[in-house]
């Protein structure tokens, strides 16, 4: 398969241009553990996103996590431990980073299995919102 198109796709929606592009196909790449994909017109074996959904998630937290420990509520008060469990947790769920994934379209350039029919899950749309984040991280 060539992923160039999916890649210029990825880099339209993020408005970001990646300097290595092999990151960015790995981000979208959730059809096996290794498969082949062309990229920059050399055959490549592509990692699965899975590792890089890791990264994303520890970036996503870090950065969310500063923006809470610098907030202060109306009354201008610190925010509590709890509150950042909340934050988190509605932030940076599935279910709402898979909510992110399909309003950006990442579900049409996501590279999977014959198996999916092309219809990415909810699942698969999370984790490759953090994969995409730990790319660009």
């Amino acid at each position: 398969m060539n992923a160039n198109e999916n890649i210029a796709m990825a880099e339209q929606i993020l408005a970001y241009t990646f300097n290595d592009k092999l990151l960015c196909a790995e981000a979208l790449q959730m059809a096996a553990p290794t498969t082949f994909l062309v990229v920059n017109n050399n055959f490549e074996g592509v990692k699965n996103n899975k590792r890089l959904a890791v990264l994303g998630d520890v970036a996503l937290a870090q950065a969310l996590c500063k923006m809470w420990y610098q907030a202060t509520d109306g009354a201008g008060q610190l925010q509590p431990p709890g509150a950042w469990t909340e934050l988190r947790n509605d932030i940076l769920g599935n279910a709402n980073l898979s909510r992110v994934g399909e309003s950006l379209g990442l579900g049409r350039i996501i590279v999977m299995s014959e198996g999916n029919g092309g219809h990415a899950s909810p699942r698969m749309l999370a984790t490759t919102v953090e994969a995409m984040a730990g790319a660009v991280y």
